[in-house]
């Protein structure tokens, strides 16, 4: 299993519409005026506004929500980045140094480019990734060049027109252990019944929440750094991701989640166990 934590935070450039300015320190704001700051929409809701943070807690601004550029790439946001209209493709560019896998958690349209770029420019390797069927689909490649310096990565629209994706994350994976068999998937679903007072019932559809457990085994001599691996994400939303070299039989399994559970055992002093629970991130 691969824990891949996010390290994208900006984009380099995208084709996507960026309808608001950056939120300026020496920028007086009048209200309604809306800023962008940290990828957040913020909407000024006072008169005569300096130099006051967005995301503090002052009285002075109402958070409107993730903007779309960046939602994919705020792994606690529960929007996907979606396709501009009167654009055929959503494009993106992001810093990736020093990173060696790229995944993406439900990405909808009918292809996905990856084009990864040195330093000076130069295209190191470029892949078309189908994205087949009507749904969405999960993505993941560790065939990142160790030279890389940035990444474009581009969604076709489908032939209904739409392309999105929910998630985005480039970092530099963690092996916690080899993913053993029997790995339970649970689906909960949030929708309610209500019965009104004529009787009548009816179902208000929900979101629905992953929840995956799974037994890790790995050498006992790893027991430590694996548990330092843990801990150090703890309370962060990452990928969790069946390694393609040592867990084929899993090799379509990407969670976007966080660890809700994890207790390790020593089975026989040679391998020790551990049994992980994740939940998805909504």
């Amino acid at each position: 299993m691969l824990i891949l934590p996010q390290t994208i935070t900006e984009y380099i450039s995208t084709n996507l519409a960026q309808p608001y300015q950056l939120w300026n320190e020496l920028t007086t704001y009048q209200a309604d005026q809306a800023v962008l700051y940290k990828n957040y929409i913020y909407k000024c809701i006072t008169n005569d506004n300096t130099g006051i943070e967005p995301s503090l807690n002052t009285g002075k601004w109402l958070l409107m929500g993730v903007d779309n550029a960046y939602a994919g790439i705020d792994l606690n946001s529960s929007t996907a980045t979606q396709l501009d209209e009167g654009l055929t493709f959503i494009e993106c560019t992001f810093s990736a140094t020093g990173n060696d896998s790229l995944a993406f958690g439900r990405i909808y349209g009918t292809t996905l480019t990856v084009e990864q770029y040195d330093i000076g420019d130069v295209l190191l390797d470029s892949t078309d990734y189908p994205i087949t069927g009507e749904t969405a689909i999960d993505a993941f490649t560790n065939a990142l060049e160790p030279t890389v310096d940035y990444i474009t990565i581009r969604v076709t629209q489908a032939t209904d027109g739409n392309a999105y994706f929910a998630s985005m994350v480039c970092g530099k994976s963690e092996d916690i252990g080899a993913t053993e068999y029997n790995v339970n998937i649970d689906i909960i679903d949030y929708s309610v019944k209500t019965t009104d007072t004529f009787g009548i019932t009816t179902l208000q559809r929900r979101r629905s929440r992953e929840v995956m457990e799974c037994d890790i085994v790995s050498d006992s001599i790893d027991t430590q750094l694996h548990k330092r691996q843990i801990k150090a994400v703890l309370g962060t939303a990452l990928m969790f991701i069946a390694d393609p070299s040592t867990d084929s039989k899993y090799d379509s399994l990407i969670v976007l989640g966080y660890v809700d559970r994890y207790q390790m055992y020593i089975d026989n002093g040679v391998k020790s166990r551990a049994r992980m629970k994740i939940m998805e991130v909504l």
